[in-house]
């Protein structure tokens, strides 16, 4: 399934937050290298490892790189300015995704989803827009 992916906090009957999750990326500024950019993400204060901060810092492992690689890209390439380039094709809180938080400012449509007639049952649940 392909689009945006988006994690809403439901309380009761009421989303009261939303999270757009997207994948780990670089943005290029056209003379740094792929590597460089991931390094220079890293220096984040918000990411590091282990759980003790709110991101995970972005990995220069295998599966990076054979994402990549899929691509046609490798670390020493540089993209353009502004070319968003994705490490990995799926986003996980747990490794290195970049998490924007939305405000409740959203669509009268998003924040009255029937979410009353999901019957939670205890235990998280999906909903794909």
């Amino acid at each position: 399934m392909t689009g945006k992916e988006y994690r809403f906090l439901v309380m009761g009957d009421q989303v009261v937050g939303v999270l757009h999750r997207v994948p780990a990326n670089i943005v290029g500024d056209g003379i740094h290298t792929i590597e460089q950019l991931v390094h220079e993400k890293n220096k984040d204060p918000l990411r590091g490892k282990g759980y003790k901060t709110p991101l995970e810092k972005i990995q220069l492992g295998e599966a990076e790189e054979m994402f990549l690689k899929n691509h046609a890209m490798g670390w020493n390439d540089i993209p353009h300015s502004g070319e968003v380039i994705y490490l990995r094709e799926n986003s996980n809180l747990v490794r290195e995704e970049t998490v924007s938080i939305l405000r409740m400012k959203c669509q009268t449509a998003i924040r009255n989803l029937p979410f009353n007639q999901l019957k939670l049952q205890e235990r998280p649940y999906v909903v794909w827009i």
